[in-house]
């Protein structure tokens, strides 16, 4: 379940824009895309992991920007299904 949740995580990071904790800020930073494309999400899309070897925790995405990534994913027949091993 991690995996996929991981999974959808990288999907959404594509469409939209992914935030995280920084420890010198009140609220959240956005994560560059840069970062985005070589890092990897991890336990259950919890944490990023950047190519640098940076650890990004408290992710989150704006409310408006998850109904606006549904509606692509939707529009573009995408779906997300739990792999059985």
């Amino acid at each position: 379940m991690q995996a996929l949740l991981d999974d959808v995580a990288r999907a959404l990071s594509s469409v939209v824009t992914i935030y995280a904790e920084v420890a010198d800020s009140t609220t959240p930073v956005a994560i560059p895309s840069t970062e985005l494309v070589d890092g990897r999400f991890a336990g259950g899309a919890h944490q990023f992991n950047a190519k640098s070897g940076t650890r990004l925790r408290g992710l989150t995405v704006q409310r408006g920007d998850m109904m606006a990534a549904i509606t692509v994913f939707k529009a573009a027949g995408i779906t997300f299904r739990h792999r059985s091993r």
